[in-house]
């Protein structure tokens, strides 16, 4: 059985089934290889213990309770709140879209910061590889809620890769992030492990800029897009065109700045 849905979108008419999802989310591993950025400890479970009880069937318990040690922003896909940057509490369950949203699945191919004549930071070195306002002004649709980002060479590796042992990793330009902010982009998910140069003194500019949280400031303003959204760590398949879907993030309901998520994407359709 089909659970269609029609919507109206740049001038067309547009359908989904919603029984076609697809999760970008990569499945957490706990006794193989998994990824990981930072340098932190890998995710791990073990049984839980205590009171005669023992969280394990084959330790002789009677069911299985496992004891999770995972931090969200370094072990796999998660969603972040603005919180992330900031002194206050903006729990990622209060502003994590419960709906679905209009997104834009865009594949891209990180350019040497060398050449690519925008902004970031002092910390940029040439041989890094970012994500530029240029490369996507031309292809973002404006009106879509949501962008994700799928980085081309698409290995299927970067579903247990330890982003830490690479001399650099792809980021995106303030350019960039910007941009995204000028075309009301609240929702942006990346196959990446941050939006940021993983050596940048602490900096987080491009996530700063999205968030429109002044530089080095913990404090929002009134400009401030506390309600947007960051996903990282995801994998997209090539499987999946680049195009318009309809996204279901499925945020884990924490009252922290990040928790994992199961972004679930339906193909839309449009006849005309």
């Amino acid at each position: 059985m089909e659970l269609p849905l029609s919507c109206q979108f740049a001038g067309k008419s547009w359908t989904a089934n919603l029984r076609q999802g697809t999760s970008l989310a990569i499945p957490l591993d706990f006794d193989n290889p998994q990824p990981n950025c930072f340098g932190t400890s890998p995710a791990r479970r073990e049984p839980w213990r205590g009171h005669g009880f023992v969280g394990s069937t084959a330790a002789g318990g009677s069911c299985n309770v496992d004891v999770i040690q995972y931090i969200p922003h370094c072990n796999g896909t998660h969603v972040e709140s603005i919180a992330h940057i900031l002194d206050a509490a903006v729990p990622i369950a209060g502003v994590a879209p419960t709906g679905l949203l209009l997104t834009q699945l865009i594949s891209v191919t990180p350019e040497p910061w060398a050449d690519c004549g925008e902004a970031y930071s002092d910390c940029s070195l040439p041989g890094d590889a970012v994500i530029t306002a240029r490369q996507l002004r031309p292809v973002i649709q404006r009106g879509v809620e949501g962008v994700i980002l799928r980085t081309l060479p698409n290995s299927p590796g970067k579903r247990t890769r330890d982003w830490s042992q690479l001399p650099s990793t792809p980021y995106l330009t303030w350019d960039a992030a910007n941009l995204l902010v000028q075309l009301n982009v609240h929702h942006l998910l990346v196959d990446l492990p941050s939006l940021d140069r993983g050596d940048d003194r602490g900096q987080l500019v491009a996530h700063h800029e999205f968030w429109q949280v002044p530089p080095l400031s913990r404090k929002a303003s009134r400009e401030s897009r506390s309600a947007a959204t960051i996903s990282e760590m995801l994998f997209v398949p090539d499987s999946l065109n680049d195009g318009f879907y309809l996204l279901s993030l499925q945020a884990a309901a924490w009252l922290t700045d990040a928790a994992p998520c199961n972004p679930i994407v339906y193909p839309l359709h449009s006849p005309t």
